[in-house]
């Protein structure tokens, strides 16, 4: 699953590629892990398109206690519309999540494991469906968190695991001939 993206793309080129209001306050990332801030394209009021900072891992507005979100951080498809936790931000409050690549670790026989990043060929981001929430804490302090959806691997994808983030594309292009990989160090 989804545990690690980067988004090396300058605030400038994300607010052309995503028609945002305004360029988002985002410095370029190399390694961004749940619980940390990661960008996410919402539409506001007036149908105006904005880039924010949410917090990676999921708290839903019901939630007890913050810390659920380290365990939240993609929402599997399939289980999207049944599971309390992403039912109704499923219906309510969908994102788009940018990113310039994913990294995925691939089992090579025991306990060895091979590090690929994952990006598209033409250098454009990738853009990730998500979910947001907003949770209030007991000193009423609140926080927006979010999750990435994913899917069962594709064919090009399932070689190294069994899942992958759904990506979305402004153009109608092949799922398969998006993306590039390349071994991490």
């Amino acid at each position: 699953m989804c545990g690690r993206i980067n988004l090396r793309t300058s605030p400038v080129e994300l607010a052309e590629f995503f028609e945002l209001f305004r360029e988002p306050d985002w410095s370029p990332r190399y390694n961004l892990g749940p619980m940390q801030p990661i960008l996410v394209v919402r539409l506001k009021s007036g149908g105006v398109r904005l880039a924010e900072p949410l917090k990676w891992g999921l708290v839903s507005s019901w939630a007890k206690v913050s810390s659920i979100g380290s365990k939240m951080n993609n929402a599997r498809s399939e289980q999207i519309t049944e599971k309390p936790t992403f039912r109704i931000p499923f219906r309510q409050r969908r994102c788009l999540i940018p990113a310039s690549g994913f990294y995925e670790w691939q089992q090579i026989g025991g306990k060895t494991k091979q590090p690929w990043h994952i990006f598209r060929a033409d250098g454009l981001p990738l853009v990730f469906a998500g979910l947001w929430d907003q949770w209030q804490a007991p000193d009423g302090s609140v926080s927006e968190t979010c999750a990435i959806i994913t899917t069962q691997a594709n064919t090009f994808m399932s070689e190294i695991h069994t899942r992958m983030p759904v990506i979305l594309s402004k153009e109608s292009s092949k799922k398969d001939a998006v993306c590039t990989l390349h071994p991490s160090p």
